[in-house]
């Protein structure tokens, strides 16, 4: 882990650096026994990622026979799952995983007009409904899923405990 806290100023590479070393350290293996590496979401989202996985691949020297990033993964906890079916699957040996954000940094980078906001991309694919009800991340998009759950079939959350009793 690296450093947390709101707006650290630091360049998200160089939090990875840090948590990759003390990870490293942790499990007792060098950068060149890293043969995969998973991340989410990556660097596609402007000002929530401050990489993805090819930018620490670049930055560390890694050279990965699997690897796994971006937005389709289930939440911070995706890399570690796809990291454990990839191992399991003799895919590779030794993955790193990382999730950065930095989002309070960039945003009071973007105010201060010391960078400029990187161009959002085109909203698209299942995004395109999600984004507008500001439910771009899992929690909101199980709820947004369950509602129309409940009204489209008429469940109640009291039925529904009922049901598992």
């Amino acid at each position: 882990m690296s450093d947390v806290g709101r707006r650290l100023g630091r360049d998200p590479l160089a939090l990875i650096a840090d948590a990759v070393g003390e990870a490293l350290g942790d499990a007792g293996v060098s950068l060149a026994d890293i043969d995969g590496i998973a991340s989410t979401p990556g660097a596609w989202v402007p000002g929530y990622s401050g990489s993805g996985t090819f930018d620490v691949i670049d930055m560390l020297g890694l050279r990965p026979v699997w690897l796994s990033g971006g937005p389709e993964n289930s939440g911070h906890t995706g890399p570690v799952a796809n990291a454990m079916l990839a191992i399991a699957s003799g895919l590779c040996h030794h993955v790193l995983c990382f999730v950065s954000t930095w989002e309070s940094t960039y945003d009071h980078l973007v105010r201060s007009g010391e960078v400029a906001r990187r161009a959002e991309p085109r909203v698209a694919g299942e995004m395109m409904w999600r984004a507008a009800f500001g439910a771009p991340t899992v929690a909101p998009m199980i709820a947004m899923a369950a509602t129309g759950h409940m009204h489209a079939f008429g469940t109640h959350p009291r039925a529904t405990r009922r049901a598992w009793r």
